[in-house]
C-alpha cells in the first residue's frame, strides 16, 4: 500500500528487517520489524494495514499475520 518502507538486511542464513513509515513527516529510527536470528529468514510484506510474513523459524517455512508489530506512529 506504500505507506511503509522495508529495510531488509540479510546474509546467506538470517535475515533482520525494519520499517519506515513513507506517510510521516517526522523523521524516525527505522522500527526493528524481526530481529536477526541464526539460521532463521524472514521475508514480510503490508497490505491493506497487515503486516504478514514468511519465515523459515521453528523449522518449515510459514506465512502469518503479524498482529503483535506496534505501529511506531501510534
Amino acid at each position: 500500500d506504500r505507506r511503509w518502507i522495508i529495510v531488509h538486511a540479510s546474509s546467506k542464513t538470517s535475515t533482520e528487517l525494519r520499517v519506515l513509515d513513507a506517510h510521516s513527516a517526522e523523521v524516525h529510527a527505522p522500527a526493528l520489524l524481526h530481529a536477526r536470528a541464526p539460521g532463521v529468514e524472514c521475508y514480510v510484506d503490508h497490505f491493506d494495514g497487515r503486516w504478514f510474513r514468511l519465515s523459515n523459524a521453528g523449522g518449515s517455512v510459514d506465512m502469518d499475520e503479524l498482529l503483535n508489530f506496534i505501529d511506531p506512529e501510534k
